[in-house]
């Protein structure tokens, strides 16, 4: 504290309102909470919060949208209206008091996962609330899309060759985009291994040039298992019960392999990681798409 020459008190930690402007600009671009706290001007040193991190917290990427938050939103939406359009709304056994409650639980739960979804981001300190809320709506868009967007079903193989490509050279070109204009593109990197308290927790595969490669290859793998010849003939046939649990639990376990192998990859040498996680991320969508329905619908 200080006193100005007619005497009143000062605070010795004022922030002008331009300033404040200029934090909450930065709130919006992408910063995460585990960060700002630490490169914002609005604390000094005595009122700084310590936040607690944990093994999830420091993500080396833009914060904004969330993209657990838009990824669960998306994926589960399409699950939802899946089951209760195919296995509830078109049942011949249930009438319409038990199709609207099976309808309300799926939704119920649907919504409930995604709450969580919600709160465990803000809790780790992963995200601000607006880009949760931004995931949240991105995902709707997303899984709407997905499931109402008839032309997904028909990709090509060129068309989805081109679409990775696009992807790449897009990536590739604005990144130097931005290195002409004076902007470090994985500007979010040496901010999250200058602020999480354990280097370890910065992991490679949060990384902006992962996530490119990631899903550039899921969308190359997209097109190729959709325009297969393999789905083509399991869409044709008729498939049991049996063969549609087993092709769940077998989408898990392979899943769950690529999670091994992934982390088994060099991470000393980031261009040989990147192009293995491509072929990874190709070959993953790929057998769960085509090779393993037609493996199961030929030895079933």
């Amino acid at each position: 504290m200080g006193c100005d020459s007619g005497g009143m008190v000062k605070p010795a930690f004022e922030v002008s309102e331009n300033a404040q402007h200029t934090e909450l600009s930065r709130a919006f671009r992408g910063d995460r909470p585990y960060w700002w706290t630490g490169e914002t001007s609005l604390y000094n040193e005595e009122t700084r919060p310590l936040l607690r991190q944990f093994p999830n917290t420091c993500e080396s990427g833009p914060g904004t949208p969330s993209g657990h938050l838009m990824m669960n939103v998306a994926l589960f939406y399409v699950a939802a209206r899946g089951i209760t359009t195919f296995f509830i709304w078109n049942s011949t056994t249930l009438n319409k008091g038990q199709k609207w409650f099976l309808a309300f639980l799926i939704y119920s739960l649907y919504i409930c996962w995604n709450a969580m979804v919600f709160i465990s981001r803000l809790y780790i300190q992963a995200h601000f609330v607006h880009q949760c809320i931004m995931g949240v709506i991105a995902g709707l868009f997303v899984g709407h899309f997905a499931w109402s967007s008839k032309r997904l079903l028909k990709l090509t193989k060129t068309l989805s060759v081109v679409i990775a490509v696009f992807l790449i050279l897009s990536s590739v070109m604005t990144y130097y985009l931005l290195l002409s204009q004076g902007m470090n593109p994985l500007w979010t990197v040496s901010l999250a291994l200058k602020h999480c308290m354990r280097p370890e927790y910065v992991k490679v595969d949060t990384q902006p040039y992962y996530l490119i490669m990631r899903f550039t290859g899921a969308a190359l793998a997209l097109g190729l298992g959709i325009s297969s010849e393999q789905r083509k003939a399991v869409v044709q046939s008729r498939i049991s019960r049996i063969h549609m649990l087993l092709g769940v639990k077998g989408g898990i376990l392979i899943g769950r392999m690529s999670a091994i192998i992934q982390a088994s990859f060099p991470k000393d040498d980031m261009i040989v990681f990147l192009m293995l996680s491509f072929g990874l991320n190709v070959a993953l969508p790929l057998i769960i798409i085509s090779v393993l329905p037609h493996f199961l619908l030929t030895m079933c």
